[in-house]
C-alpha cells in the first residue's frame, strides 16, 4: 500500500464529517469493502476456533485457577506476583472463570475468539483511517489475523488470557494516539495512555508500543522535513504528557512494590548476542514462513527452531530486498516502519534477558543443530 501523502492534511481530512469515513472513524460504502471485511472476521474466527477447540487446560491454567480459589477478589489478590510479573487482568481473567464455570473449557473459547475479533476489527478500523478502503487492507488483515505468531497466543489459556487482551489494547493505543496528534483534542491522549496502562495489567511489554508512538509521529502522522516533524511533535506536547502519565503509574508502582525479583545485570555482549539470535533466528525467518524446520521430544510441548545457516541468510536477503522496495516506493520514511519490528525484538529481548538471561542465556527455544556464528 503506497504511503506517499499520507500525512497530516490527508488524515485530518478523514477525522471530519466531509470525509467517506466521518466522525465514526469506518465506513462501509466502498463496494465490496464492507463484505470483504466481514468475511476476513468470519474465516479468522472460524479457523482460532477450531484450533483452540482442540485443546484443554494445560497445568498452568489449572495452577492460576487454583489460586483463585476461595479469594475474594480485591486489589491484593490482583496484584499477587506472577511468578515475578504485575498482571492484574490475567488473575482477573482466571478468577472470573473459576467463580463462573471453571473447568468450562468452551466457554474460554468463546471468549478468547470474541476479544480476538474484536481486536481484529479494530485494526480494520485503524487500517482503513491511515490507508483508506483499499483491498490490500483486507488482504493484510486476513495475514496477521490467521500469522501462527498470532494464532498460537489462542491456543494456550493462559498465553490468551494475557496476550489477546494487550493485543486489543495496543491497537487502541495506537489508534487514540493517530486521532490525537490529527486533532488534538485530548481525549484521544487519554484513551491511548488508558489503552497502554490497560495492556500492561495484561502482559507488561505493552509499555514498548508507547516507545513506538514517537518513530509512528515522526515517520508517517507529520509532514514536512525532519526539523519541521520535530517541531510539530513538540507541540503536541500536552498529549505527550497525558499519553505517558499512565503506564507510568504502572512502572511506579512495579518498582515501588519490588515486582521483577529475578532480574540480574546482562553484560552488553551477552544482550547484543540474544538479540541477534532473535532476530536472525526467529523474527526475519518468521517474515518469510520461516524457520522452516523443528523439532521437538516426546517428554515436552515446547518444539525447538532449526532454521539452517541458508534458511538465515536467504531471510536476511529477503529483507533486504523489501528495505529496498520500500525505499524505491516510499522514500526514507519507509525505514521509520521497518524501525518499529527491530525495537519490538530488540526492546522485547533486552527486557526479558534482564530477567531470564542468567538461566536460560539463549531466549528462544533453539536447538544448536545449525547455529550462524
Amino acid at each position: 500500500m503506497r504511503t506517499k501523502g499520507c500525512g497530516i492534511t490527508e488524515l485530518s481530512e478523514r477525522l471530519t464529517e466531509r470525509s467517506p469515513i466521518g466522525r465514526a472513524g469506518f465506513a462501509w460504502n466502498r463496494p465490496g469493502f464492507g463484505t470483504g471485511l466481514v468475511a476476513v472476521l468470519l474465516v479468522q474466527a472460524a479457523w482460532n476456533s477450531w484450533l483452540s477447540a482442540r485443546g484443554w487446560f494445560y497445568q498452568d491454567d489449572l495452577s492460576a485457577l487454583d489460586e483463585a480459589s476461595g479469594r475474594r477478589l480485591g486489589w491484593k489478590f490482583l496484584t499477587m506476583p506472577v511468578n515475578d510479573h504485575l498482571v492484574p487482568g490475567y488473575r482477573l481473567v482466571f478468577w472470573l472463570q473459576r467463580h463462573t464455570d471453571p473447568l468450562n473449557y468452551p466457554q474460554t473459547v468463546f471468549a478468547r475468539i470474541v476479544l480476538q475479533t474484536l481486536a481484529i476489527w479494530l485494526l480494520a478500523r485503524l487500517l482503513v483511517l491511515l490507508f483508506g478502503r483499499r483491498p490490500g487492507v483486507l488482504v493484510v488483515l486476513l495475514l496477521y489475523a490467521v500469522n501462527p505468531l498470532v494464532v498460537a497466543n489462542l491456543t494456550w489459556l493462559t498465553t490468551a488470557a494475557c496476550l489477546v487482551p494487550a493485543e486489543l489494547a495496543a491497537v487502541l493505543a495506537i489508534d487514540g494516539h493517530v486521532r490525537y496528534t490529527m486533532t488534538g483534542r485530548l481525549r484521544w491522549a487519554v484513551l491511548s495512555g488508558t489503552a497502554l496502562l490497560a495492556g500492561m495489567c495484561f502482559w507488561e511489554k505493552t509499555a514498548i508500543i508507547g516507545a513506538m508512538l514517537p518513530v509512528l509521529s515522526l515517520g508517517y502522522l507529520h509532514s514536512g522535513r525532519f526539523r519541521q516533524r520535530l517541531g510539530a511533535l513538540a507541540r503536541r506536547w500536552p498529549g505527550w504528557l497525558v499519553t505517558a502519565a499512565p503506564p507510568l503509574l504502572f512502572v511506579g508502582y512495579f518498582l515501588a512494590h519490588h515486582y521483577g525479583g529475578s532480574a540480574r545485570g546482562v553484560g552488553i555482549g551477552n544482550l547484543a548476542g540474544v538479540v541477534r539470535t532473535s532476530w536472525l533466528r526467529m523474527a526475519t525467518p518468521a517474515l518469510f514462513g520461516g524457520p522452516w524446520r523443528w523439532f521437538d521430544t516426546p517428554t515436552a510441548y515446547v518444539s525447538w527452531s532449526a532454521p539452517s545457516d541458508a534458511a538465515v541468510w536467504l531471510s536476511q536477503l529477503g529483507l533486504a530486498a523489501l528495505v529496498l522496495a520500500g525505499l524505491v516506493r516510499t522514500g526514507l520514511r519507509s525505514l521509520a516502519g521497518w524501525l518499529l519490528p527491530v525495537m519490538s525484538v530488540s526492546i522485547g529481548t533486552v527486557v526479558v534477558a534482564i530477567g531470564r538471561y542468567f538461566a536460560f542465556k539463549d531466549l528462544i527455544a533453539l536447538r544448536r543443530t545449525a547455529v550462524l556464528e
